[in-house]
């Protein structure tokens, strides 16, 4: 009877160890792919941080040419005199 319960302890001991094994196992296949997926993170932030600088220095190519435009009919209207005519007079002429 003794024997039988030191076998039933040994026993549940063996599924323990057993057990613990796999799990140590399985940790390590874990940190294995986990490594991995850190290595692809990386990998994508380099890459998302370079488009982001070619993306903005493009940004800043393009709309150089238009600012520049823009600056430059601001200038060209200052320098305009202009008229507003009244939208009831039918003619310009009689404004004068």
């Amino acid at each position: 009877m003794l024997t039988d319960k030191i076998n039933s302890v040994q026993e549940s001991l063996n599924r323990i160890d057993k057990d613990l094994a796999t799990d140590r196992e399985e940790i390590g296949q874990f940190t294995i792919r986990l490594g991995s997926v850190e290595g692809q993170v990386d990998e994508l932030r380099k890459g998302l941080k370079g488009l982001i600088e070619k993306v903005t220095n493009r940004f800043a190519q393009v709309i150089e040419p238009v600012i520049t435009s823009a600056d430059n009919l601001k200038d060209t209207i200052d320098k305009k005199k202009t008229i507003i005519v009244p939208e009831k007079r039918k003619s310009f002429w009689k404004f004068w």
